[in-house]
């Protein structure tokens, strides 16, 4: 049942979208219907705007040195050093440093939990979905627009339970930033993923399985 609730709502809004909104090609050998609502997620935009007025209190403290503490320190480093990169090599680093960062398990808290982001984070806190706010957001703030950038909320199918990861694009790709391994796999050849939905500042997709032909 973990998470189950959050899956409904979104199903529940994606059933409200006008029925003749398109159906477009997606990653993950599925299809999926966009819409404007992030009703349904409410715990991911409040996670969102709380890390980042965090992130600017770390650089702009009221008092007292910018990004102080060893995390906070690192955190910041790491964002300052991906901002020159190219766009392939700033999601893997950032990838790899908050994977470093952050532990714990990877499911999706119940529906009403807050969700963790970047505190919980620098103290190593918050699993899979403090990983993929912070992964957002350290993107956005090292020049990757939104419209490159996905959190998922999916079901691992070899672990049988659901998980939150980031979704990145670079060199006309869908990279999958996952929180137990630094590898970057593209997102049509992750066969143990099933997406039930995915968003990011602005849009939520719902993501609809590609039906499988049958023998006659």
């Amino acid at each position: 049942m973990k998470g189950a609730c959050i899956l409904l709502a979104a199903l529940l809004a994606a059933a409200a979208l006008p029925a003749r909104a398109a159906r477009a090609d997606d990653v993950f050998r599925s299809r999926t219907v966009p819409g404007g609502d992030l009703s349904a997620v409410p715990q991911w935009p409040e996670a969102l705007a709380r890390s980042a007025a965090e992130a600017e209190a770390l650089r702009a403290p009221p008092s007292g040195e910018p990004c102080a503490g060893v995390s906070a320190a690192a955190w910041c480093a790491a964002v300052a050093a991906a901002r020159p990169l190219p766009p392939d090599r700033r999601i893997y680093e950032i990838n790899r440093f908050v994977n470093a960062m952050v532990g714990g398990d990877a499911g999706v808290p119940a529906a009403g939990a807050p969700w963790p982001g970047l505190a919980e984070a620098l103290r190593g806190q918050g699993g899979g979905v403090a990983a993929a706010v912070v992964k957002y957001l350290s993107l956005r703030e090292a020049g990757i627009p939104a419209a490159d950038l996905r959190v998922v909320v999916a079901e691992d199918v070899l672990r049988g339970s659901r998980t939150a990861l980031l979704l990145a694009r670079a060199g006309g790709e869908n990279l999958v930033l996952a929180a137990d391994t630094d590898v970057l796999r593209g997102a049509a050849r992750t066969a143990n993923l099933r997406p039930y939905y995915s968003f990011n500042e602005t849009t939520l997709w719902m993501h609809l399985p590609e039906p499988q032909e049958t023998s006659p």
